[in-house]
């Protein structure tokens, strides 16, 4: 057929080590070549724990969801760090002025890392060392990075900040409140629509199905709450929209 399509292929791998898997198609009667049916993926498979660190403000709602998601997962090794309650200025020798304890201040410290959680964490206690150390560590060393937005700090309060270069997306500098949020109109709440692409990612992969998916999204509650952004940045990937 014409058009895209999504396939689940299962596979348990049996022990830990590098694999290439190669997934092929029965070539059509009409196909000139068969040379590109055929498709080689390497995956390796580690008993290695998956490094995860995350960090927030306070311990809000989405704080304490993170943790409990990911402490009852076998495969994460979580650090989790809240600023509102370990300040400190002298806190190890990793550790930024103007930073907190358990925060890491040079590239080493957050490259210890395999994916690093950012809640609405204050800029103060995020200096510009541990946002370039931060910066480097992703483009440079692969480590994952992923916002938590809130109703204080992210993402406004870091436009023209070094890990504004991290945002997938413009924030809109003059939209929203202190911290960047457009909030409801007259109990009017947003709706996510997801995008054809979210559909088919893991991110959202609820079923094998990218209908499905899309459907179950679609129909979750509203949020009264967004962060305001102008643009997706071009190397971005839109999985989700508002639906105003």
């Amino acid at each position: 057929r014409d058009g895209r399509q999504q396939v689940v292929l299962p596979w348990h791998a049996a022990a830990a080590g590098t694999s290439l898997l190669t997934v092929r198609v029965k070539p059509e009667p009409e196909e000139i070549t068969p040379a590109n049916n055929a498709l080689d993926a390497p995956v390796e498979v580690t008993t290695r724990k998956v490094r995860i660190l995350v960090v927030d403000a306070a311990p809000r709602w989405d704080l304490r969801f993170l943790d409990h998601a990911v402490r009852r997962d076998t495969g994460f090794d979580p650090t989790v760090v809240v600023a509102g309650a370990l300040k400190s200025s002298a806190a190890g020798g990793s550790v930024a002025p103007g930073g907190f304890a358990g925060l890491p201040g040079d590239v080493e410290g957050w490259a210890r890392y395999d994916l690093v959680l950012l809640g609405d964490v204050s800029p103060a206690d995020l200096p510009v060392a541990s946002q370039e150390a931060l910066v480097e560590a992703v483009q440079d060393r692969g480590v994952g990075v992923v916002f938590q937005p809130g109703g204080e700090h992210l993402p406004r309060a870091y436009a023209g900040q070094p890990i504004e270069a991290l945002f997938p997306v413009e924030i809109d500098r003059t939209a929203g409140g202190a911290s960047g949020a457009i909030e409801s109109a007259d109990f009017k709440p947003f709706r996510m629509r997801v995008t054809a692409r979210g559909a088919m990612h893991p991110a959202f992969a609820i079923s094998g199905d990218a209908s499905r998916n899309r459907s179950a999204w679609s129909g979750m509650p509203p949020f009264f709450r967004v962060a305001a952004a102008r643009v997706a940045k071009p190397s971005a990937t839109v999985l989700a929209e508002v639906d105003r």
